[in-house]
């Protein structure tokens, strides 16, 4: 079964290659006798960066500290926590085809991959709970921004 398998990847992958430069050698042939300028790409600044990447990492602190606490003063949400990802793991591994399942939950279950998709999962999830808001906040601030400047909100402004 395995030779089969790596015999399919091997053809597949020659197929896909083969027909990629297909098609890099058409497009090469039409774009000869038209020449488009390459927009530069718009990167992000270094302050943008610092400002996402602290984010990022502010909020893995913070869940952390959480998960001792949680661990601390309430054990079973996180007893809880694992019960559910357990499930849901067997729900999927049974999704799939056998021989496929049972590896899927071994890989994610026995060889300690339930452990970070757990934590994973509590900073998206907090992430998320800090991030909505703000948005919303900040979207709700650009519109009545955006109406100022169009001038929508000065009879609002002017009755009162």
């Amino acid at each position: 079964m395995p030779e089969n398998l790596f015999l399919a990847l091997t053809v597949g992958g020659i197929v896909l290659l083969i027909g990629g430069l297909t098609v890099v050698a058409v497009l090469d042939s039409r774009a000869a006798d038209t020449i488009m300028p390459v927009p530069a790409p718009k990167r992000p600044t270094v302050g943008q960066l610092a400002k996402a990447h602290t984010f990022r990492f502010l909020t893995m602190v913070a869940t952390w500290l959480l998960i001792f606490a949680a661990f601390v003063y309430h054990p079973e949400w996180i007893r809880d926590w694992l019960r559910l990802m357990t499930h849901s793991i067997e729900a999927l591994a049974d999704q799939l085809p056998e021989p496929w399942g049972s590896r899927f939950e071994v890989m994610l279950k026995e060889i300690g991959g339930i452990i970070w998709i757990q934590i994973a999962t509590a900073i998206v999830l907090f992430r998320l709970m800090i991030w909505v808001p703000f948005h919303l906040w900040r979207l709700r601030r650009e519109r009545k921004q955006r109406d100022l400047e169009r001038g929508e909100l000065l009879p609002r402004i002017q009755k009162r």
